[in-house]
């Protein structure tokens, strides 16, 4: 009967004392760490939208070798997720569920071994010299019994965590080269365009589009007697992660008369902005953004619509790192 007692008490006492811990503990989790980095709000956005990109800087990343990431939803921006599992880490996952472009970013943090949804906020302001990052935990109500945990591993450790996240977030935007665009006048250019709108990127892919409205622009330019003056562009009318209207075109010296299908018309001569992109078609992306986020950053005017000149043939050249895109914004004073 005293071994039953001692028995009793020996269990009671961790038993009591978790309870005392999780009466005194916080019910909820927040807190928020803060830096500067010499870098548009622009560049920041881009990296931490795309869950992808925070292998480079991630805290937890050298925590666990055993960690393993598999990513689903969209490339980056809203609904875009990051699932991992480890055997430290244990497993969970993070999707962004809000965000304002160049602003805010909301991503809700799901940890498996623990019930409830937390929240991971990012917010950029833009400050003389670059972007003040500030990057919060939201912890979600604790049920009573798990409060004790926040208290033995301590929000201090976490903030250290985050503290260490955001230096690494500063190396690596920081270290990105900042685009000089080439600014020159131009003359007017006339064109013979076809037009086509809601046009997305599955489209586009293996030059499906493309391909075949060059093939119809240079049938009707044969059949006229008259010759290209310049290399195939296209010009994007308008624009959204959805689909574009764009206008797939090749210079002409001069106007001519078009067809009821295809338009004549021209770019207006004047100033413009631009930045040669080196590499496979798919990957001009990555010069667009740079390109608009300057612009949009210096509050250039754009006075015509933007659009991709092919400055060589992919078939003559020796690898993809030698295809040329000229991205161009036809600009104001």
């Amino acid at each position: 009967m005293k071994f039953i007692k001692i028995l009793l008490i020996v269990i009671l006492i961790p038993v009591v004392a978790w309870l005392i811990i999780c009466a005194v503990a916080p019910s909820k989790m927040e807190f928020e760490v803060s830096k500067e980095m010499a870098v548009e709000p622009s560049v920041v956005f881009k990296e931490i939208s795309d869950f992808r990109n925070w292998e480079a800087w991630n805290p937890w990343a050298a925590m666990d070798s055993t960690t393993v990431n598999s990513y689903s939803g969209p490339t980056s921006g809203l609904g875009t997720r990051m699932d991992w599992t480890g055997e430290l880490l244990g497993s969970g996952s993070q999707e962004i569920v809000e965000e304002t472009k160049n602003e805010f970013v909301k991503v809700r943090l799901i940890f498996n071994d623990f019930p409830g949804e937390n929240y991971a906020n990012w917010k950029l302001e833009k400050v003389a010299g670059g972007t003040n990052v500030t990057w919060t935990f939201d912890g979600g109500e604790i049920p009573f019994m798990f409060r004790g945990f926040s208290v033995l591993f301590g929000k201090e450790s976490l903030i250290e965590n985050y503290n260490s996240g955001l230096n690494g977030l500063k190396s690596v935007v920081e270290a990105k080269p900042v685009l000089e665009p080439s600014v020159e006048i131009v003359p007017d250019t006339w064109y013979v365009g076809l037009s086509i709108d809601n046009v997305t990127e599955a489209d586009l892919a293996g030059g499906n589009t493309h391909g075949p409205a060059y093939a119809k622009i240079m049938e009707f330019l044969m059949s006229e007697g008259v010759d290209a003056a310049g290399m195939p562009m296209t010009l994007v009318r308008r624009y959204s992660e959805e689909s574009m209207d764009l206008t797939f075109a090749i210079p002409v010296a001069d106007s001519i008369s078009g067809s009821s299908e295809l338009m004549v018309s021209r770019i207006p001569g004047g100033k413009s902005m631009s930045t040669i992109h080196y590499g496979s078609y798919e990957s001009v992306a990555e010069s667009w953004d740079a390109l608009s986020d300057y612009i949009e950053a210096n509050g250039v005017a754009v006075r015509y619509y933007p659009y991709e000149l092919y400055m060589n043939d992919p078939d003559s050249v020796a690898s993809e790192s030698e295809i040329m895109t000229k991205v161009v914004y036809p600009v104001g004073e």
